[in-house]
């Protein structure tokens, strides 16, 4: 899975239950100039969660602890997206249907927001 930012890179890739981030920003205080938003940080080597162990991603697994060839498989899981939309102009977006994949609602987790 490829996750694109609002500027069209592929600031994360996943795999498995591991995820890369290649960039990340914050947010925007309320009420500020879309303008002045704040400006993407790379990260090389990426960022790297385990989505099982820590679902809100608060801490990156140390380079040294990650599962050998994970890094090789994000680069080229990466890559080939990247040659599938420069070659075609678009990219190839898979919305599923999965039931682990729908929105939630529950104020005790950290990964879920209520509208």
């Amino acid at each position: 899975m490829l996750f694109a930012d609002t500027f069209g890179e592929l600031s994360a890739v996943r795999i498995g239950q591991y995820k890369a981030m290649y960039s990340t920003r914050g947010e925007s205080e309320c009420g500020e100039d879309e303008d002045k938003k704040r400006k993407p940080q790379a990260h090389d080597p990426p960022l790297v969660f385990d989505l099982r162990a820590d679902p809100a991603e608060l801490q990156p697994i140390a380079s040294s602890l990650l599962p050998a060839g994970l890094l090789a498989q994000f680069k080229r899981a990466q890559s080939q997206q990247l040659a599938n939309i420069f070659a075609t102009f678009r990219s190839q977006v898979d919305n599923g249907t999965s039931a682990n994949a729908r929105a939630c609602c529950n104020h005790l987790d950290a990964i879920c927001r209520c509208a």
